[in-house]
């Protein structure tokens, strides 16, 4: 059996019984991580806890036995997107090169008491560390320093994918909803896989009445109910027009997605309860229902 490994920070990590880092095989996952000094403290500067969240990742990664380039998705979540920039910036202090850079999804969102940015990390420490290819789109790929679309191993992460082209968006949500999806496909293609290989999706929506289009998209692109991948539904603030957007991750060249189901437990939307894929499991929202034993 492949062991599990927890890391920590000494005042970094959380007082509740979280680790702050588990990895098992090659694989690193983080809890929330926030931009704390050693001794606990959150940092009053903004610029000084971006900077710190960042170095107590790559910490991580270096613990484990990799370093800044195993680093294969980041998460941020920010209080407040007026920090976004500043984010930006301390990417590229830390990934000067465009071609190398780990994917990243950045929301508006609720953060702890005092945290500006809290943010979460996926990083491959085994072979395939640093062996980063990138993939783009023209018109659809992001102006900040974030890659559309990142593959390390087997594994693909996108950014966060936007429902534009030729760097304009619809302002219709449903057909935003559409082209985001065909975006997507479009990613997937450039690195020889195909929507069969989405094991976990992450949709963004801004007003919850979208959710019965997105529902019908998703059954749509993936007709087979057995055959889905997870998803799990945030609704966050978005500017302008925009209504919604996704991130995915996806296993390629390792077989079908297998579902996992719990009677009275799974979802009653187009969503399986779990998807496995290699040797990869995610779970869909899984909620404190009761189960059907009927």
């Amino acid at each position: 059996m492949v062991p599990t490994l927890t890391y920590t920070i000494p005042g970094v990590a959380s007082t509740a019984p979280v680790p702050l880092a588990v990895q098992r095989g090659n694989l690193l996952f983080t809890s929330g991580v926030m931009g704390k000094e050693t001794d606990g403290s959150l940092p009053t500067d903004a610029n000084r806890q971006i900077d710190l969240v960042f170095q107590h990742l790559i910490t991580l990664a270096e613990m484990a036995g990799g370093n800044k380039d195993s680093i294969a998705h980041i998460n941020v979540v920010l209080r407040d997107s007026v920090h976004r920039d500043q984010v930006n910036k301390v990417t590229i202090k830390h990934w000067p090169d465009a071609d190398n850079r780990p994917a990243r999804h950045s929301e508006q969102g609720a953060t702890p008491p005092d945290a500006i940015i809290e943010c979460y990390m996926i990083a491959d420490v085994g072979l395939n560390s640093g062996k980063r290819t990138i993939y783009e789109i023209e018109g659809v790929s992001h102006t900040a320093p974030i890659p559309l679309g990142m593959r390390m191993g087997n594994l693909l992460f996108s950014a966060t994918i936007h429902p534009r082209e030729s760097g304009n968006s619809p302002a219709d949500p449903e057909e935003q909803i559409a082209l985001a999806f065909k975006n997507t496909k479009d990613l997937l293609a450039l690195a020889g896989g195909t929507m069969n290989d989405i094991v976990h999706m992450n949709t963004f929506i801004k007003d919850a009445n979208v959710r019965r289009a997105l529902n019908g998209i998703i059954r749509e692109t993936f007709p087979d109910e057995h055959d889905r991948p997870a998803r799990h539904t945030y609704q966050v603030p978005m500017s302008g027009n925009a209504a919604f957007n996704l991130e995915f991750v996806a296993t390629l060249d390792v077989g079908n997605r297998i579902i996992y189901e719990i009677p009275g437990v799974s979802h009653n939307a187009p969503i399986p309860l779990a998807v496995k894929k290699g040797n990869m499991l995610f779970s869909s929202t899984v909620m404190g229902r009761e189960r059907d034993t009927r």
